[in-house]
C-alpha cells in the first residue's frame, strides 16, 4: 500500500467524511444514521484496500459515496424494513460521475444544525458534531473530551435516541430553525476548538485535527450565509478568535510540556493564519451591531498576535478588554483572566488583592480539586514571586498546584516552577 495513497483516503475522509455522511442521510432518511456510518466506514476501508492496486478514481468522493450507498442499501434490503425508501433509491443516479462535494453543502449544514438542536445537552452537540460532521471515532472523541470510551458511545447514542424521537428531519430545517439554532451551533464550534486547543496532554495531532475542523465548520458557515446572515458577525468574530489563536498552537507545547505566552518562541506561530484572523475580525466589527464576547475575546487574541514580544505587549488594553468582557460574561475563569492581565497592566501588589477578593467570592466552599483552583495556586504563585521571588509562601502555592495539577503535562510544569525554590522538588 502506497503512503501517498493512505495519506490521500485519511485526508478524505477528515476533510469531507461529513459531508458524505450527511449525503447518505439525506438520502436514506436520518433515522437510519447508523447504517449510513457503518457503510460509509466500510467504504472507506475498501478504498484503502482497492486504490493502490486499481488507482485512485477521477472522484474520490463520488467513489466513496457510491460504495457506501450499495452498501447501505443492501442492508436495508436484508432487514427487509424502509420498502418506500429502497424503491426511492433505485430511482436515484448513482454519483459516482460527479461532484458528491459540490451537491452535499445544504446536507452538511443541516446535519451540523441537527446536531445542535435543543433537545440534547450542549455537551451532547459537540459529541454528535465530532462524531456526525467530522467524522471522529469514539475512541478519538473519548480522547478529545477526556472520558471513557464507554460513557461516551453511551453519550452519543442517547443523544441519537433523543434525536429520533422528535418530528425533525434533515429536509424540514427551515429558515425559522435555523435562526432559533444558530447560536447553539456557534457556541458548540467554540466548545469543539477549546476541547482541541486546550489539551496539554494525549495526542497532539487529534487535538489538531479537532481545533483545525471547529475552523472549517465557521468558515463553512461564514461563506453560506443563507444559513448564517443573522450571525455572521458572531461568526467572523469567532473565525477570528480561532485563527488568532490556533497560529500559536506550534509554540505552546514543547517535549509535552506546555509553555507560557511569555516564553513562547513567535517565529513558531503561523503569521499567515494570524493576517486571516485579522481580517475576519475588521470584516467582524464592520458588521456588528453589537459587539459579542467573540468580538472582545477575538481582540483580546489579537493584542497577542501583533505583539512583537511579550514586554511590548498593550497589557492597559489587554484588563480593559477584560473588564468589557467580564461585564457580559462574570464567570470565574474571565475574572481570573482579568486579574493575570490586571499583574502586567497595573503591577503584582493589585492583581494580588484583587486575587485575595476572587478566592473569597469563588473558592471558599466550592470543590478544592477544580481545575479553577489549579489556575488560582498557579496565579497566586506567579504573583507571589513576581512581587517577592522565591518565598516559602509563593513554594507553598506551587505545591498545592502540584497536587490539584489536572494532567501529567501540567504536574511537570509546576515541578519545573519548583525547582526555582530552594530544597527538594516533590515528586
Amino acid at each position: 500500500m502506497t503512503e501517498n495513497t493512505i495519506t490521500l483516503t485519511e485526508g478524505l475522509f477528515r476533510s469531507s467524511y461529513g459531508e458524505i455522511l450527511s449525503s447518505l442521510v439525506s438520502t436514506i432518511g436520518y433515522r437510519n444514521i447508523a447504517i449510513a456510518e457503518e457503510a460509509l466506514q466500510d467504504a472507506f476501508q475498501k478504498a484503502l484496500a482497492n486504490w493502490p492496486y486499481s488507482g485512485v478514481p477521477e472522484n474520490p468522493a463520488g467513489w466513496i459515496f457510491t460504495v457506501a450507498r450499495n452498501s447501505a442499501i443492501d442492508v436495508l434490503r436484508r432487514n427487509q424494513v424502509e420498502q418506500n425508501k429502497l424503491a426511492e433509491l433505485a430511482r436515484i443516479e448513482p454519483l459516482e460521475a460527479r461532484d458528491v462535494l459540490a451537491t452535499a453543502e445544504d446536507e452538511l449544514a443541516r446535519m451540523i444544525l441537527l446536531c445542535c438542536s435543543k433537545h440534547i445537552t450542549p455537551r451532547s452537540q459537540v459529541l454528535l458534531t465530532l462524531k456526525y460532521a467530522c467524522g471522529f471515532s469514539v475512541r478519538e472523541i473519548a480522547a478529545i473530551v477526556d472520558d471513557p470510551e464507554e460513557n461516551v458511545k453511551r453519550a452519543i447514542t442517547r443523544a441519537r435516541e433523543q434525536l429520533s424521537e422528535i418530528p425533525q428531519t434533515l429536509q424540514s430545517i427551515d429558515e425559522g430553525s435555523v435562526r432559533a439554532r444558530f447560536p447553539q451551533v456557534i457556541e458548540t464550534l467554540y466548545a469543539m476548538f477549546t476541547a482541541g486547543y486546550s489539551a496539554s496532554r494525549g495526542n497532539a495531532q487529534l487535538h489538531r485535527d479537532v481545533a483545525d475542523s471547529a475552523i472549517r465548520l465557521c468558515l463553512f458557515f461564514i461563506e453560506r450565509r443563507k444559513y448564517a446572515f443573522e450571525s455572521e458577525s458572531q461568526l467572523r468574530a469567532l473565525a477570528a478568535l480561532m485563527l488568532l489563536q490556533f497560529a500559536r498552537f506550534p509554540a505552546r507545547v514543547m517535549d509535552e510540556l506546555p509553555v507560557p505566552l511569555s516564553d513562547q518562541d513567535r517565529t513558531l506561530w503561523n503569521h499567515e493564519q494570524i493576517a486571516l484572523g485579522m481580517a475576519q475580525l475588521q470584516k467582524s466589527i464592520a458588521n456588528a451591531a453589537v459587539q459579542s464576547r467573540y468580538h472582545i475575546e477575538a481582540r483580546i487574541a489579537a493584542e497577542h498576535s501583533t505583539a512583537m514580544n511579550f514586554r511590548s505587549t498593550n497589557w492597559d488594553r489587554i484588563f480593559n478588554l477584560y473588564q468589557q468582557l467580564q461585564e457580559i460574561q462574570p464567570t470565574p475563569q474571565v475574572i481570573l483572566n482579568r486579574i493575570i492581565a490586571q499583574r502586567f497592566a497595573q503591577g503584582p501588589a493589585a492583581a494580588l488583592t484583587e486575587l485575595d477578593t476572587f478566592f473569597r467570592n469563588h473558592l471558599v466552599g466550592a470543590h478544592s480539586r477544580s481545575i479553577l483552583h489549579f489556575h488560582y495556586e498557579c496565579t497566586r504563585a506567579d504573583i507571589l514571586s513576581a512581587l517577592n521571588g522565591p518565598t516559602s509562601e509563593g513554594r507553598e502555592s506551587w505545591n498545592r498546584a502540584l497536587a490539584l495539577s489536572p494532567t501529567l503535562a501540567d504536574k511537570k510544569f509546576v515541578q519545573q516552577q519548583l525547582k526555582k525554590f530552594p530544597g527538594d522538588v516533590p515528586i
